[in-house]
Order: C-alpha cells, then structure tokens, then sequence
C-alpha cells in the first residue's frame, strides 16, 4: 500500500522526455502502424513496452495512460520481489529486500514514465524466481515460464539480456544438474526473440544510438555520474549534486556498514553463506545479478558502444534488493535491523523527493493551464522550451488544439522524422510567423527569465543564439513555473507606439507561480 502510494503520487507529474516518444508511437495508430514505428529509426527499444501501452490508450484520451504498464510493473514488483527473495535470500532478506524496493526512488520514478525499464526489471523478477522453482522442482512447465519471461525481458529493453546471461552462467555453476533444461530454456527464449532479431539489428544501426551515445556522455565522470544516478535518481542532470543529500549518507554508510558486517561474520564462521530457506549460493546470485549489467556495459565500452547509462544500468535493481537484503540478514536480527532502518530512511527521504512533483518534472500541466486561462482569440503560443527530439512535445499534449502552437525547432510529424532531424527548418522562420499575428504571443522557455527581452529568446537551452522578436513588440508580463527546471512564460503584446522594443529583459511584473 505504502509503495502504491508513492508510485500514483509520481504517476501524477507532467509528462516530458522520452515518454512523449511513447505517446508519439501510439496514440491514435493502429497496432501494426505501432509495431511499424518501433522498428522504424525513430525507436531503438523492443516493442513490449509499446504493446501494452498501445492497449492502454484504449481506456481514455490521457495522455498519462501511456505510464499505465509501467504503474502497473512498478506495483506488482513489491509483492514478487518478496516471493523470489524468499528462495534468493530468505525470508529475513526477502522482506528487507521488499523494503528496499517499496522506497527505493529509482522504482518509484520509472513506475511513473511511459517507458520499459520497470517492465523490463518485473520481467527479470519473474525469469528468475521461476528458474529458481524450476531447479526445485525439476518440472518442465516452471522451465516454459523461465523462458517466456526471459523472452519478454528481452522484448523489453535489450539492456535486460546481461542479467539473463548472468542468471545462466551462475546455473551452470551453481547447479550442474539442471545444466541441460536451462540450456534448452535459453535456447526456446532465444527462439521466441528470433521474429524481432532484425529489429535489434536495425537498431544497432539506427541513426538514433549515436545520439542517444552522445547524450549519455563519455569519460569517466559522465560514467560515475550514471552509475550515481541509477542507485540515488534525481530527475534533473543539469544540476547534478549528491555530495550534501542526506539520503545518500544514510544509504551509503548503510550499506557499507552491512557489506562489512556480513564479511567479517561470514570469514569468522558465525554465519554460514547460504540462509535459512534459501537456494543453495542465492546470495551469489544476488551478486552475480547485481553486477552483471555493470559488467556488460562496461565491456562494451572496450568495443566502442557507449550504452552505458543511468537508465540502461536500470536492470542492475533486478539483483541489488536481494544482495542488500541477504547482507543485511547475515549481521544478524539486531544489528541488521539498525542497518535496514538506516536504508529505509535514506531511501524514504529519496522517495519523498522523487513524488515532488516540483523536483521531479517540469510544470508543463501548469503552464497549460494558465495560458488556457488568459488565452483569447488571436493569441499564439510559441514552445521554445521542448526537451525531446519527437514531433510530440509537452505542451502539445496539454493545450487543447484551439490555442496557434508553434514549436520552434522541433521535429516535424511523419513517420522518418528521425532521418531529417539534423535537416530541421530554420527555427526563427516559426517566429516570425507566430509574431505575423495579432498576437499576444505567450513564449515557453525552460531558461533564466532575464534570458528573455523584447529583442529575442533562447531555443530551449541555446542561450548563445538566440531567437529574434521581431520590431514593435513589446513584454507586458512574465510567469515562473518552477519545476526540476523552471518553465518561464513571457508575454509578448504589441506596443501601441510601434516601438522597437528596449531590450530590456521584462517589460511587465514577473511572477513565480
């Protein structure tokens, strides 16, 4: 219940980044047309995600219920997570582990955008609780289920396929007699991926993985970064800072503190590696899981193939609930007890922030409304302050279709608009003929408000070149929506004197809402 709660509080925030992909690949097509754009240039991910979310558009016109499977993953986690830490870690581990997962940021967040990352990690969840239950057991049918939830992994997010490797090799030298019904299980999964191989193909070759390479960044620090970001979230790169958090000491001193405990009780023999209930090395499998998408990304970096990520690390939560929850289970009830407590509230701390919707998203809902509000006849809006390379854009999902939008920049709505996106039109050519109008014309920036003056504006974060108001307009107004970065909305109304305008940032009092 607690975890629900956190998850639909998220749910709630302003749709921006990615997800308005999602929205842009299914709303208002047919599932063929879907299935047609995922594999097209203009998504580099399986088509799992998009499926289901193709369905869930079925059930109204918000565009939020595109985030529906991942609300739905993210909720049904908390319960799965526990049945499989129970064979994993067991029952002590499993309920830390759950724990973990109830308040951990990083599920919260992705329980709460229309992507596949927690989809993909319930997947994983589901691989590999039924691969443990099929070595119990020894029964084909738990063998079918480890391979169908294998294959949806991968049909997913391709980034989940490193701890299915991790999974299988940890079998084989975990528990040699079920060498032979693993094998055949990879082998069917590997089948079931077979029909969509010349997607992954096409997608490792897609126009769009050097870009999104390039906005992972390279180096060492942008690496650290991602591997930051994935363990403590923070929606907002752009101010990136976890030094002062005190959410990050607590999980930090918390969980060195139980890695160090469980050595040193471990090496002297006060406990044994294996807990009670548990499979036999599931700890290890904890680790092996933990790592391994750490592992895989990093080798392909040797290769030249930068997905190294925060979001394409996500599959690293599949493992590190129950490794933090078997270490914690091995100090023993009253230490371990102290240790979780301390975890508990650094990530609760870290889900409180992560539910902020003013910390979380931008304020596009906000913004939408208010100029719904001022809005009469003949006024425009210009979106300077998109933030995704798809034709859909925030406010375009917000605004009702009456209101003049222009979105300077932006991609143009066909299906190979990935293919032009170095080609776009010139974005002053948008304002010109926004500013061709009577007018008013209501400007969204996510810069600075003093970035903006009667002479011109910045194109989303281009402070260096920026766009041009053209002669006799003049700002009668400006509003602040803060947000994980504030959207600003200047109001352009033409000067009774024909003036040129004083270059001034704001003609008009400036409000933060």
């Amino acid at each position: 219940m607690i975890g629900t709660a956190f998850r639909i509080k998220a749910f709630g925030a302003s749709m921006f980044g990615d997800e308005l992909s999602t929205i842009w690949i299914v709303k208002g097509n047919s599932l063929g047309e879907v299935i047609s754009r995922v594999y097209s240039d203009s998504e580099i991910t399986p088509p799992f995600y998009f499926v289901l979310a193709w369905l869930s558009t079925k059930l109204g016109s918000d565009p939020a219920l595109v985030r529906l499977p991942a609300l739905i993953a993210g909720v049904a986690s908390i319960p799965v997570v526990y049945a499989l830490g129970v064979k994993m870690v067991g029952r002590y581990g499993a309920l830390a582990a759950t724990a973990i997962v109830t308040f951990s940021p990083f599920f919260i967040a992705y329980s709460a955008i229309g992507r596949a990352y927690s989809l993909g990690i319930l997947m994983l969840f589901a691989s590999t609780l039924f691969m443990l239950v099929a070595i119990e057991r020894r029964h084909w049918g738990w063998w079918f289920l480890y391979a169908v939830f294998s294959g949806l992994a991968i049909y997913s997010h391709y980034t989940m396929v490193f701890v299915l490797i991790g999974q299988f090799l940890w079998l084989l030298w975990a528990h040699p007699r079920a060498r032979r019904a693993a094998l055949l299980a990879n082998i069917g999964a590997a089948c079931f991926f077979l029909p969509w191989f010349p997607g992954f193909v096409a997608d490792n070759s897609s126009i769009t993985t050097p870009i999104t390479e390039a906005i992972q960044g390279y180096g060492l620090h942008a690496k650290l970064v991602a591997v930051e970001q994935m363990l403590f979230y923070q929606a907002s790169v752009w101010n990136w800072e976890i030094s002062g958090r005190v959410d990050v000491w607590l999980i930090t001193i918390a969980s060195i503190a139980a890695g160090v405990g469980a050595l040193y009780r471990g090496l002297t023999g006060k406990v044994g590696w294996t807990l009670t209930g548990a499979i036999d090395r599931g700890l290890a499998l904890a680790l092996v899981i933990s790592l391994s998408t750490l592992a895989g990304e990093a080798v392909l970096l040797i290769f030249d193939s930068n997905v190294f990520g925060g979001r394409n690390l996500s599959a690293t939560w599949a493992g590190l609930p129950f490794l933090l929850g078997g270490l914690l289970a091995l100090n023993g009830p009253i230490l371990g007890v102290g240790l979780l407590a301390l975890l508990v509230a650094g990530f609760g701390l870290g889900a409180v922030r992560t539910t902020d919707a003013s910390k979380i998203s931008l304020d596009y809902k906000g913004v939408a409304d208010y100029i719904e509000s001022i809005a009469g006849d003949g006024d425009v809006v210009l979106d300077a302050g998109h933030l995704t390379p798809a034709p859909t854009t925030s406010l375009s999902i917000y605004l009702p279709p009456s209101i003049e939008r222009y979105s300077p920049g932006a991609s143009r709505d066909e299906p190979d608009f990935i293919q032009k996106i170095f080609l776009k039109p010139d974005p002053q050519l948008d304002v010109d003929r926004a500013f061709s109008k009577e007018g008013p014309v209501q400007v969204v920036t996510v810069v600075d408000p003093d970035w903006v003056s009667d002479r011109g504006f910045p194109l989303q974060r281009d402070v260096d070149n920026p766009l041009e108001v053209p002669p006799g307009w003049r700002i009668t107004e400006q509003e602040v929506f803060p947000g994980a970065q504030d959207l600003v909305v200047t109001t352009f109304e033409r000067d009774p004197n024909g003036n040129a305008g004083s270059g001034q940032s704001s003609g008009g009092p400036r409000k933060k809402r």
